[in-house]
C-alpha cells in the first residue's frame, strides 16, 4: 500500500514538473509576442525557437541573417549547418518568432562565438535528444566567450527569483552559460518573418528576364 501511494505521489509530481513549465511557456510567449518590444540579434547571440510546448531548438547567430545551429539529416545523424530563420524554425508549431539572448539593453553576444559557431559549419556528428544535442552544441559555442563579470550590474548578477519555463536539462545549462559569459538575464523576440513583410526583397527586373528569354533559341 505504502509503495502504490509513494509511486502515485511521485507519479503526479513528475507531470507537475512537465505541466508548469508548459502554462509558464505559454504565458510567456503570449506576454513576449503581444506586449514586449522585439529585437534584432548581433553576432553571437544565442537563440532560441520553441518547436511545441516543452521542446526548444536552439542555435548561434553569425550574422547575416544566418544562424548556425545542429540539423538532422538522418537516423540519429545530425550535421551543424547555416540555416535561415525560415528554416531554424520550420518545424515549430508555435509560430516562427525566435527568442534572442540579450540584458537590460538589448540584445547580447560576442564575436568569439559567433566565429566558433562558424568554424564547426559542415560538422557531422551522433544526435541525440539528451546526448549531443543543438542547446549541447549551442552551450560548447557560447563557452567560446571570455566573460568580463564588471560587463553587468549587481541586479543582473542576481539569480532570477522567477519559476523558469524551461524543464529540459540541456536547455537550462545553455541559458546559464548564456548567463554567465553573455550577461544574458532576459530573452527577448526577434520579430524576423513581420520584419521580411515589412521590408520585402526588390523585384525582380522582369524586363531583363523577359529580353534573356526572347534571344534563347527553342528546344523539343
Amino acid at each position: 500500500m505504502f509503495s502504490f501511494v509513494a509511486n502515485t505521489l511521485a507519479s503526479g509530481m513528475n507531470v507537475l514538473k512537465a505541466v508548469i513549465p508548459m502554462g509558464l511557456k505559454t504565458l510567456k510567449y503570449f506576454v513576449d509576442s503581444t506586449f514586449r518590444d522585439k529585437v534584432v540579434p548581433v553576432p553571437g547571440s544565442v537563440l532560441y525557437c520553441d518547436l511545441w510546448v516543452a521542446v526548444e531548438h536552439s542555435g548561434i547567430y553569425i550574422g547575416e541573417n544566418n544562424i548556425s545551429n545542429i540539423v538532422v539529416d538522418g537516423l540519429a545523424e545530425s550535421t551543424v549547418s547555416r540555416s535561415s530563420p525560415h528554416s531554424f524554425t520550420s518545424k515549430s508549431i508555435l509560430g516562427r518568432k525566435i527568442y534572442v539572448s540579450c540584458d537590460r539593453h538589448g540584445p547580447v553576444g560576442n564575436s568569439k562565438v559567433a566565429h566558433g559557431a562558424d568554424s564547426h559549419v559542415g560538422e557531422r556528428a551522433f544526435y541525440g535528444l539528451v546526448i549531443k544535442n543543438c542547446h549541447q552544441f549551442s552551450t560548447k559555442c557560447v563557452n567560446y566567450a571570455e566573460r568580463d563579470s564588471t560587463d553587468s550590474s549587481l541586479w543582473d548578477s542576481l539569480p532570477s527569483v522567477i519559476p523558469s519555463e524551461t524543464w529540459e536539462p540541456t536547455m537550462g545549462f545553455l541559458k546559464d552559460a548564456a548567463r554567465a559569459k553573455l550577461g544574458a538575464t532576459k530573452w527577448r523576440l526577434w520579430d524576423w518573418d513581420n520584419e521580411m513583410e515589412n521590408n520585402p526583397p526588390p523585384e525582380p527586373d522582369w524586363e531583363a528576364h523577359s529580353d534573356y528569354f526572347c534571344n534563347q533559341a527553342l528546344n523539343t
